[in-house]
């Protein structure tokens, strides 16, 4: 890849900047140094060494593997604060979507932030706020990898379910960026119930049994429920008759 690749003339013309990086430490790190006030920036790269997920841990993609894109749209402090945590939730939503249109009916959003296929996961989300009044929206997406050699036992990639894979990259991010612009503004002014609904249409995590790892390492199991008010997801622990809301911890989808 080079700067203003022509391979992503769909994703280039959803953005006022596209910068294309051959390689990138954290793509969301690297956005920072292309922030203009009022543009929707992106960066993208095929070989990301250093990306982070969510709870800090390690999100490295390898050359041609995978894509990682960082998108900043503008996002105003009293926006952070009122609707900041349902942001990664919309953007999975909308990712789901936008795969569906393109033959993947399996996607699914996995709570907070991944996007699966079936049992395996395509993608994955990380947003933070920037004080320059930007949201940050970094992605993830598994394009393709020898089955055999899979980045971890539960991920899948586009060119295991569509081909050509590499065609359908930019068409999808093109079209997730315009679907966010209208999503952002969305999540600004209608209800947040509104929000809710169209996140919880594609969430495959409510009514599954899931087990759920706490960050002291305490686990328990029950069955997803819905979200509240602020996108935390509710979930009714095995024996039990009280909703318990899970915000920082880890959650695993149980299939028989």
């Amino acid at each position: 890849m080079s700067n203003r690749d022509p391979s992503f003339p769909l994703l280039e013309q959803s953005v006022d900047r596209l910068v294309v990086l051959s390689s990138a430490t954290s793509t969301n790190a690297e956005i920072k140094n292309f922030l203009d006030d009022g543009d929707v920036v992106a960066v993208i790269t095929d070989d990301q060494t250093e990306g982070r997920g969510r709870l800090d841990r390690h999100w490295v993609t390898k050359p041609g593997e995978s894509v990682a894109l960082s998108i900043a749209f503008p996002w105003s402090a009293d926006d952070h604060e009122r609707s900041g945590s349902w942001v990664p939730l919309l953007v999975g939503a909308a990712l789901v979507r936008v795969l569906r249109t393109h033959g993947l009916g399996e996607a699914s959003l996995k709570w907070p932030n991944d996007v699966i296929l079936g049992q395996k996961k395509l993608a994955g989300i990380l947003c933070e706020w920037a004080p320059s009044s930007t949201v940050i929206v970094g992605i993830g997406l598994n394009v393709d990898f020898s089955p055999d050699k899979p980045p971890s036992p539960r991920a899948t990639a586009l060119g295991h379910h569509v081909s050509p894979a590499e065609g359908l990259v930019d068409s999808i991010l093109g079209e997730l960026v315009e679907a966010l612009r209208v999503g952002l503004e969305g999540l600004r002014t209608e209800p947040r119930d509104a929000t809710a609904a169209v996140v919880s249409a594609v969430m495959s995590t409510l009514g599954r049994s899931v087990e759920v790892q706490e960050p002291s390492g305490a686990t328990w199991r029950g069955t997803g429920q819905g979200l509240d008010a602020s996108g935390h997801l509710l979930v009714m622990p095995e024996g039990s008759s009280q909703l318990r809301a899970v915000v920082a911890s880890d959650i695993e989808h149980l299939y028989q």
